[in-house]
């Protein structure tokens, strides 16, 4: 229960630390937020690492915590630091970072609810926040799009029954970027801190969702295997994509 709340509470600190990096215009008091945030956030999920896999309903919300969740979102905060180094060493002399790290750290909060997410209800809910948040922050030729149909994907899965499994796996595959849908992101998102989290926030999202399918025993037989293809064939598109 205790990593939850600090789960909860890191969640709440990447939202907070987006409006107040918004708002800073002093240098130092900006790079000591962006930097002491996501470290204190590390700080968090190291104290909650070695708990038990957890769950906590909020007003009608499943909640969970496990190995799977906390690895993600390690992967997630170091993944914030490197764009607010990337954000700082690439600005201007006269122009400010404060936009791009504030929406960085937007996306960062956006992401935690679909990794913590317990239940297909709250999956469903999560993802559809990441593409609000993505669609807010303004990212370029309408990347939100895919994270939006991806949440109709999850919601389509809760309510198909035995067919469900094959929506749930699309959907991972659309946020996971998988051939042949893997052009989305490159092609839509712009290289910059904010394009970072972008293009990295969704394939967590995917990983989350993936897990939680095999997790739910279901992906066996023909499922198994349609999912073992489509990951081969992403593999090689990828590797052949590396000599474009």
């Amino acid at each position: 229960m205790m990593s939850l709340a600090l789960a909860g509470l890191t969640c709440l600190l990447l939202a907070a630390a987006s409006v107040a990096v918004a708002v800073i215009r002093r240098p130092k008091p900006l790079y000591a937020v962006v930097f002491a945030v996501p470290v204190l956030a590390l700080l968090f999920l190291l104290a909650s690492r070695s708990a038990a896999p957890s769950a906590l309903p909020i007003a009608g919300w499943q909640w969970t915590g496990g190995q799977t969740t906390w690895a993600l979102s390690g992967v997630l905060l170091l993944l914030l630091l490197i764009a607010v180094v990337q954000a700082i060493a690439s600005r201007a002399p006269d122009v400010a970072p404060n936009r791009p790290l504030s929406v960085a750290f937007a996306l960062s909060a956006a992401t935690l609810p679909v990794l913590l997410a317990g239940d297909a209800r709250t999956q469903v809910a999560g993802v559809a926040l990441f593409a609000v948040a993505l669609s807010v922050t303004g990212q370029q030729r309408r990347a939100w799009l895919w994270p939006a149909a991806a949440s109709l994907l999850l919601w389509g899965a809760a309510v198909s029954g035995d067919f469900g499994v094959w929506l749930a796996l699309a959907a991972a595959g659309v946020l996971l970027g998988v051939w042949p849908v893997d052009r989305w992101r490159s092609e839509a998102i712009a290289a910059d801190a904010p394009g970072l989290l972008a293009w990295g926030a969704p394939v967590l999202a995917g990983s989350a969702v993936l897990d939680s399918v095999v997790r739910s025993g279901q992906v066996v037989g023909l499922p198994l295997a349609a999912a073992t293809a489509v990951g081969l064939l992403s593999l090689l598109a990828g590797l052949a994509r590396l000599r474009e």
